[in-house]
């Protein structure tokens, strides 16, 4: 696991051992970022189920403003803040320890908008759909007008984008699926 490309390009990046995160392929990472490359530069992100963090350091690398990162495992924590380090990118992220739907209050509660949203849920149980995440609202009020969301999640499920996204395109990779989704106003 490595960054891909920008300023941070080829450090090796942490992660844990064991099943406490599942890291993004390297080519899934590429994928991703070669279909958002316009949308990085300048913008604000928000690294949700952060883990490891090799999403959002991957788009502070290609030149994003800042993320906030989202983990709340102390131990996984740790591993994000070292690998921030290594890549010398903590100086425009900052991490909120704590669960996915706290840190979105947390984040309403504010002045935070981002551009970008990164979303690599547990597949277990079938998390992200069990959680209704899309519907919850939650993400479209710290969002801006023609952001991104980007979900990691089983090839198999169907995203549904409810009212306030559009479905911009699917990826499969083998068991992996990745749904881009683009933050809709009514005009």
């Amino acid at each position: 696991m490595r960054v891909i490309s920008g300023t941070a390009k080829g450090i090796t990046l942490e992660a844990p051992r064991g099943s406490l995160v599942r890291p993004t392929l390297d080519r899934v990472k590429e994928t991703i970022f070669n279909v958002i490359a316009k949308a990085v530069n300048g913008a604000n992100a928000l690294d949700l189920f952060a883990g490891t963090g090799q999403l959002g350091i991957e788009a502070l690398s290609r030149e994003a403003n800042a993320c906030v990162f989202v983990e709340r495992s102390g131990q996984v924590v740790k591993i994000l803040k070292s690998n921030l380090e290594k890549t010398s990118l903590a100086g425009n992220a900052h991490i909120l320890k704590c669960d996915v739907f706290e840190a979105l209050n947390i984040l309403k509660a504010g002045e935070n908008k981002f551009d970008i949203v990164f979303a690599d849920p547990p597949y277990a149980g079938n998390f992200f759909k069990k959680t209704n995440l899309l519907k919850s609202g939650l993400l479209c009020d710290i969002m801006t007008r023609n952001s991104l969301f980007i979900v990691e999640h089983i090839k198999e499920l169907a995203i549904d984008p409810g009212g306030g996204f559009e479905l911009r395109r699917k990826l499969d990779f083998g068991q992996t699926g990745v749904s881009v989704l683009k933050r809709k106003y009514d005009e």
